[in-house]
């Protein structure tokens, strides 16, 4: 969809500073490892997975245009698109969990991505239901609400 068709864009970013600093800490382990029995190959591998997952879960971005909602993590690699015709029901919720930080669940009848902390949006309908995770999940729910009723209104 090219960018006029979805009109203004509302972008809610948040950087994943746990996700980060535990890449980083297994890429130092590795090579800690790596210097200590010498198997550079295979450290070489495993500080590049570290450091790759690291980038790709640095960041998550939700972006609300005219037509429905988008997220992603960075580069767009696992992301999800929701259309508005799609969507019954947001609201602010709080991810449930022993632990934060970033988790990625898939099973039948929910897809969820959370990030750091444990506010997260709940967006569902259509026999869908998204879990999202974000800094202020109430501000996210109101512009959602706000381009759901100008959609209507229109």
């Amino acid at each position: 969809m090219n960018a006029a068709a979805r009109g203004e864009v509302t972008r809610f970013v948040q950087f994943g500073t746990l996700s980060v600093a535990a890449s980083l800490g297994v890429a130092l382990l590795a090579f800690a490892q790596a210097l200590a029995l010498h198997v550079w190959e295979i450290a070489t591998i495993g500080i590049a997975i570290a450091l790759i997952a690291g980038i790709l879960l640095s960041t998550l971005t939700i972006e609300i245009d005219d037509q429905g909602i988008f997220w992603c993590f960075t580069g767009g690699l696992l992301s999800r698109r929701v259309e508005f015709t799609d969507v019954a029901r947001c609201e602010p919720t709080r991810w449930q969990s022993m632990s934060y930080g970033y988790r990625m669940w898939f099973n039948k009848r929910a897809w969820m991505i959370t990030g750091r902390g444990a506010m997260a949006l709940d967006v569902s309908g259509s026999g869908m239901q998204y879990v999202v995770g974000c800094d202020d999940p109430a501000a996210v729910c109101a512009e959602i609400e706000r381009r759901m009723t100008a959609r209507t209104t229109t």
